[in-house]
């Protein structure tokens, strides 16, 4: 045979079979230290759990488990206080590789929250990333987003906080930072800067006619005596002693009332059960 020699084919269908057993074996091993790292992670043993995962990424880059351990390992770094950059970075690196995975929201998530804990640590650098996800389309991160800069005084979470106020999950927590994000522009602006006069003028619209109509029926609409109510809190002089800023914020956030007609002498004087002020009747 000058060298040459065959193979069987009990031998070929052998190593075929050996051969085809490699892949089968490699998914096994990948399987079991990937739940090795996640029981790390429930056990809350970070610093092990983030080995474990790097391991796996070293040994099998190319793995199903790929976007997964790159998810866990970021997750690991946010729950220690002092990795909050690199855990920041991280979920970063998450969403640029994996665009289609299903970690990008929850990765999204976390990185809303990280930024506003560094910037309330004076990292404001990551301010830029909270405006960033109020322009999205995803309302959730948008939502979450503007609610991190409304905890932060950041007036820019105002227009999308308005846009909230109807939302069942966010809204009464939308209208409140909305409130207190008004009280800080009054407490910062001169009295000529200040449009919060011409807003409640937009939103009680033609109530100031009315008033005068109803009160000679002796009658006064609610909304009406909300106007009233607004006018004798008002500080036109931007002259706030801190209780009074209080009272006016709560007044802003009071539940909405239907309407409903009560008779003058009634309400006199009109009394707001927050902040105990009343305007009598002339």
């Amino acid at each position: 045979m000058h060298g040459r020699f065959r193979l069987s084919s009990q031998t070929l269908l052998l190593l075929f079979l050996c051969t085809a057993n490699v892949p089968a074996q490699q998914e096994t091993d990948i399987k079991t230290l990937y739940q090795k790292a996640k029981l790390k992670c429930y056990s809350q043993e970070w610093t092990g759990a983030i080995d474990l995962f790097k391991n796996m990424l070293r040994l099998y880059p190319q793995s199903r488990y790929e976007d997964d351990a790159h998810f866990w390992i970021a997750y690991c770094m946010e729950k220690d206080t002092q990795h909050k950059p690199e855990a920041f970075a991280a979920f970063s690196q998450l969403v640029a590789k994996y665009p289609d995975s299903p970690y990008v929201d929850d990765a999204v998530g976390f990185q809303i929250d990280l930024a506003e804990k560094m910037i309330l640590d004076g990292k404001d650098k990551y301010r830029s990333f909270l405006h960033d996800q109020l322009n999205k389309q995803m309302s959730d991160m948008q939502y979450r987003a503007a609610i991190a800069l409304g905890r932060i005084g950041d007036p820019a979470a105002l227009p999308v906080l308005e846009k909230m106020f109807g939302n069942e999950d966010y809204g009464k927590l939308a209208r409140d930072l909305a409130a207190l994000l008004q009280i800080n522009r009054m407490s910062v602006e001169t009295p000529a800067q200040a449009d919060d006069e011409k807003d409640i003028d937009i939103l009680f619209k033609g109530n100031k006619i009315e008033l005068e109509e109803n009160k000679k029926s002796g009658f006064l609409w609610f909304g009406s005596a909300r106007y009233e109510l607004y006018q004798s809190m008002l500080k036109k002089d931007g002259n706030w002693s801190e209780r009074e800023l209080l009272d006016f914020a709560l007044w802003h956030i009071m539940p909405a009332v239907p309407p409903f007609q009560v008779p003058t002498s009634s309400i006199a004087p009109f009394r707001c059960d927050i902040c105990g002020r009343s305007i009598h009747n002339s």
